[in-house]
Formats: C-alpha cells, structure tokens, sequence
C-alpha cells in the first residue's frame, strides 16, 4: 500500500515565510542595539586611554597640554600630527602626535562607530581652549575645574581641506554657557564671526557623544545635553 505525504499548501508556505520575516524584524533591531552598545563601550575605551596618555605627557611637561592644532608654527606639539594625500585631503598621522608615545596604539584615535575614522584615522577633537593652535602652552592649573572641561570630543568629522584637524572650540564664546551644541540634524546656531557651534558626532544609543574631560574621566551625553559650559576654560 502507498503512503502519499501531504507537502505545504501555498498558503501554508506563506505564513511560515511571514512569520520568518517579522521573527527577523524583532531580532535584528536588538543586535543592532548590542553590536552599537559595544562600539559604544570601545569609545569610551579610547577616550580613557587617550586621557591617561595625556595625564602622562603633563607629568613630563610641567603640567602644560599640547596644543591643539598643528599649524607648522611649533612642530611637534600639537597632540595629534596630520597630513594631506594627493587629492589635497587633509588625514591624521596619530604616530607623530605628542601624546603617541604614551599611548602606542593608534587603534584608541578612532571610534568604530565612526564611518570615517578609517580615511582620516582620527575621531576625537580637542577643546582649542585647552591646546591653543600656536606656542603658547595652557598650565594645567589654569583649569579652575578640570572635572567640568571637556579635553576630548567626537565631533563630526569636517575637515578633509584645511588645517583645523583634531581641533574643535571658539562657536561657544560670548554665547549664554546653558547653548546646546546640536547634533547633525539639528540647526546649526552660529555666533558672528566666531563662527558656529561645532557639530556633535551623536552616533550612540540616544544620540549620544562621548566626551573625555581635563581629569580624565569619560562621560556620554546623549543629544541636546551638552552645553557650551562644558567647553569654555
């Protein structure tokens, strides 16, 4: 006697593919979540590395920070070194930097949450008010709060022309100290010819971006908390 299987009906067939498809619909926003969670936690990383090897570089340069860009002016100071490519595209050379030889890994200068970071191999910014962009060296004991002043910030990533890599600050000053700094899709306000407020990199959970301050210690603001008062000395 024949035994005749009954296969999936087309109907049958289409409800198991529709209960696939929403089955990964759910699981995929939460391993998006976990996999950016991560990247999150490795910024964070970063940053603190890179406030340790800034601690250690005041400690062998009686307390006075690196400047913050390098302009040709004072070679060799600036914390972070940079370079143009053919095309005239400006790109960090992190091993050239001031505070490399505390850190020895240029792996920290960048966020994996960072699309660009691998172009310009850089993803952090320093506050102009504490490295300024010429000889003249900030004192460590200028900083009235250094657990209030932001050293290090994730900024979008603007400056593929010109001179101004790795450097950020100057939109907040004159502004009221409770200005917010927007996010990419926010407006830009801007302050004369001061210019406009930097761009937060908000590439976290929340739209948040990880800030390292004067002390050392990382914090994570999500959008529309961080204000000019964390910037300004």
């Amino acid at each position: 006697m024949q035994v005749h299987r009954a296969g999936l009906t087309l109907i049958e067939l289409m409800t198991v593919i529709a209960i696939i498809s929403v089955l990964i619909a759910l699981v995929l926003p939460v391993l998006f979540l976990g996999r950016e969670k991560a990247r999150s936690k490795q910024c964070i990383s970063n940053l603190s590395q890179l406030g340790k090897g800034f601690l250690l570089y005041l400690q062998d340069w009686n307390e006075t920070f690196p400047t913050a860009g390098d302009l040709g002016a004072n070679p060799g100071t600036a914390w972070v070194a940079y370079n143009h490519d053919t095309a005239g595209r400006v790109y960090a050379e992190p091993e050239r930097g001031a505070i490399f030889p505390y850190v020895r890994n240029v792996e920290v200068y960048a966020c994996p949450s960072d699309s660009l970071a691998r172009s310009l191999r850089l993803s952090y910014q320093m506050n102009s008010t504490v490295g300024y962009i010429d000889p003249i060296a900030v004192h460590y004991s200028e900083i009235r709060k250094p657990a209030e002043l932001i050293l290090l910030l994730e900024t979008v990533n603007q400056y593929y022309i010109g001179p101004a890599i790795g450097v950020f600050g100057g939109g907040c000053k004159g502004l009221p100290p409770s200005t917010v700094l927007p996010c990419p899709s926010d407006p830009i306000p801007c302050n004369g010819d001061r210019g406009c407020l930097e761009v937060l990199s908000c590439r976290h959970a929340g739209s948040a971006t990880n800030a390292l301050f004067c002390d050392g210690h990382v914090r994570a603001f999500p959008k529309g908390m961080l204000p000019c008062r964390y910037i300004e000395k």
